[in-house]
């Protein structure tokens, strides 16, 4: 396993196995998992190492960490990396932020023809790459991009997904929790909370998987 120094690697690390954050509750036995805002691809290896009959497909849009989500995940098959986005729609972003840590890019959308430009899709656009009629864990870290996400309209997709770990990010969307919760109640789930994550099912409360 790969971790930069002088960046925010480290601290990823101890999130997600020392404190545990990458074994939050998950309803049932997936098989297909996406991790969008994957970073380095922790989480994707915990994942995969926590549901060895699944495939994992593990989102990340900034270079540097792709190059070593690649690296990381290497020893895990079952782990497809995928240099793209998570977005509302199809669409092409761009990082806003660069000279934030590594964990921190935001993303804006921006022209096709933008230098450094990067796809995104949504989460149909996933299933249909994968052939998928259904995602088991669906877990989201975008940095703000799940007011965008959430804003839209997900009837299209919602009913397709079997659980959701969303890391909310409040300070830099204010009034994105109550965007996400609102538009995911609708639909029949409820939510608890496992260290930073929010985990909506439409089970009272989702099992240590």
């Amino acid at each position: 396993m790969t971790l930069r120094a002088g960046t925010s690697d480290a601290a990823v690390f101890l999130q997600v196995f020392v404190q545990r954050q990458g074994y939050f509750p998950v309803d049932g036995t997936p098989k297909f998992i996406v991790d969008a805002g994957a970073n380095i691809g922790l989480a994707s290896v915990c994942l995969a190492n926590r549901f060895p009959g699944s495939t994992v497909v593990s989102m990340e849009i900034d270079p540097s960490n792709f190059t070593a989500l690649a690296n990381n995940c290497r020893r895990y098959p079952a782990v497809v990396p995928m240099q793209v986005g998570l977005w509302s729609h199809g669409a092409t972003l761009a990082i806003e932020n660069p000279e934030a840590d590594s964990w921190a890019f935001r993303t804006v959308e921006v022209a096709p023809d933008t230098p450094g430009a990067i796809q995104a899709i949504g989460v149909a656009d996933v299933m249909d790459r994968f052939g998928k009629d259904r995602i088991d864990v669906l877990k989201i870290d975008i940095e703000g991009a799940e007011n965008e996400l959430f804003s839209a309209d997900i009837s299209e997709w919602i009913d397709r997904i079997g659980m959701l770990a969303i890391e909310i990010h409040e300070r830099i969307r204010p009034g994105v929790t109550e965007r996400v919760c609102n538009a995911l109640a609708r639909f029949g789930f409820s939510h608890h909370r496992w260290e930073e994550y929010w985990i909506f099912s439409r089970s009272a409360k989702g099992r240590l998987g």
